[in-house]
């Protein structure tokens, strides 16, 4: 045997054997910088949850329950979860909301703490799972600076600490979009199989369109999309309609109550829009800051040029379906979508359009301002600077500018209840009215106190007088307290009660007042 020809093939598996060697080794050094980004991102996200969690159980009872929280209560506190539901058909709100407030206050209780904890718990989840829909639509770095503003900006911290529906709303309108855009590329590659990704989405559709009818808007709006996407795709339009049939029967119960309701002529408190809304929306999103939301406005709009120029310059897609899954297009019609419909419907019929229900847009807001930072045209150390500067602002701008956990900005009906309380000693044979939405809301801080006063007597309009006369001739008391909060009396009820009784003293609270008089000895 040729020695040399014996040498090359001793030597051979060697050979292989370093080259696998190196190729190994090259594979395990760029799986473990991958598993350490992936460590250090989650390690990031973790303390953004733990922030998150921080500041919104931080002062947590310092504002008290304003007129719509104690709503919450009211429509949920009954013996019978069938009176739940008759409750919800008068009041023309979905039930979502009560139903969940029912079994929750059974569990654990209605005190502020309590009612307030689930808003709490859907703050903080809404940080993670906008990490999760920011990251799979673009990187762990648009995921981590989403899931920082979610934790740190106003507008979610103050719905966090509120026991209404709004932050389950932000939370499961992320949910909803998250479960949809699997569901999109599962369609586009083929993938029938393995359908829990559509039940989880039909659950949390039905969950949202029963908690708030924005809720159903954002629904509705993906139905459409998602028949526009796969029209010509028969196998999976029947996945399409087979989801939203399920939804659409499971809102047949609601649907009389809500065709009802949108014939109403007026919701007195909600004005017509005008096209600065567009503008007050973006400062309502981005802490109620004129020149930080400006900046908002530049990078946005720097963004969305260069974006639409890049798709179209160098096509970056093959097809109508390629486009129209474009994340910035998704992102833009989640964000706007929303808001030309509800402002359209306001213009031409009844005024509809408040900033709190467009919660289902704040989402794509932070994600497409995420994206923003990081697609800047500078180094990355400039971007960083400049990302880490913003964020600084918006902090600096929450605790200082707003002061929004010093400055009281809601309802004092637990303030103004407690003035009683501590004063009524002082007046002995003193009888007691309210003008409210419903004199329950006192009484409901009247217990939380401990005190046995309370109120039943709802009256604030000159057609009242005869209520008040009444009453006064019937009892005779000496004193009357005459409270009202969120709902102002007529100007002349508080004329006639000022002609006819001596005003004592009077004392002012967010959103109404306490006065005190004294019965006159000629009435």
């Amino acid at each position: 045997m040729n020695i040399k020809f014996f040498i090359i093939n001793l030597s051979l598996p060697l050979i292989q054997t370093s080259s696998n060697y190196k190729m190994n080794f090259t594979r395990n050094k760029i799986n473990k910088s991958f598993d350490l980004s992936q460590n250090i991102s989650y390690a990031i996200l973790i303390v953004l949850i733990l922030i998150a969690s921080a500041l919104r159980i931080y002062q947590i009872d310092f504002q008290p329950l304003w007129n719509d929280e104690l709503s919450s209560i009211m429509r949920s506190d009954f013996d019978n979860v069938s009176y739940v539901l008759k409750d919800w058909d008068e009041y023309g709100h979905p039930p979502g909301l009560y139903i969940f407030y029912f079994y929750w206050i059974k569990l654990f209780s209605n005190s502020e703490l309590s009612i307030r904890i689930p808003s709490i718990i859907a703050g903080v989840l809404s940080v993670i799972f906008i990490y999760l829909i920011a990251k799979k639509i673009y990187s762990k770095n648009e995921g981590i600076i989403s899931a920082t503003f979610m934790s740190i900006l106003w507008c979610p911290i103050y719905f966090s600490q509120e026991a209404r529906q709004y932050s389950l709303l932000i939370l499961f309108s992320i949910i909803v979009s998250y479960l949809l855009i699997i569901i999109i590329n599962r369609l586009k590659n083929n993938y029938f199989s393995n359908k829990k990704y559509y039940l989880l989405y039909i659950l949390s559709s039905i969950f949202i369109s029963y908690l708030h009818y924005f809720g159903l808007l954002l629904i509705a709006i993906q139905a459409f999309y998602m028949t526009i996407l796969f029209i010509s795709k028969k196998k999976k339009n029947i996945h399409i309609i087979f989801i939203y049939s399920i939804i659409l029967i499971t809102y047949i119960p609601w649907i009389s109550t809500l065709i009802y309701y949108s014939n109403y002529d007026a919701v007195p408190h909600i004005p017509k829009p005008s096209i600065i809304d567009t503008v007050y929306f973006f400062e309502f999103l981005f802490n109620w800051s004129e020149p930080l939301t400006k900046v908002v406005f530049f990078l946005l709009l720097y963004f969305f040029l260069k974006t639409s120029y890049d798709i179209i310059k160098q096509k970056r897609y093959k097809n109508f379906t390629e486009l129209i899954t474009q994340p910035e297009l998704i992102l833009g019609l989640w964000l706007f979508i929303p808001f030309i419909i509800v402002y359209i419907r306001s213009i031409v019929s009844t005024p509809i359009l408040t900033y709190r229900s467009l919660l289902i847009s704040l989402p794509p807001a932070y994600i497409l301002l995420s994206r923003a930072l990081i697609k800047l045209p500078f180094n990355i150390k400039i971007n960083y600077f400049l990302i880490i500067s913003l964020l600084s602002l918006f902090t600096y701008d929450l605790f200082f500018t707003l002061n929004y956990y010093n400055k009281p900005t809601k309802d004092q009906f637990r303030e103004s209840v407690k003035y009683i309380i501590d004063n009524n000693s002082k007046y002995p044979d003193s009888k007691m009215l309210a003008y409210t939405w419903n004199t329950q809301y006192f009484n409901y801080y009247f217990k939380h106190f401990n005190s046995e006063l309370k109120t039943n007597e709802n009256i604030g309009t000159i057609q009242d007088t005869v209520i008040l006369n009444k009453l006064i001739n019937n009892s005779s008391p000496k004193y009357i307290w005459y409270i009202y909060i969120h709902r102002n009396p007529e100007n002349d009820f508080i004329t006639y009660f000022d002609n006819n009784f001596n005003l004592i003293e009077f004392k002012d609270f967010i959103g109404g007042q306490v006065r005190l008089y004294k019965q006159n000895s000629n009435f």
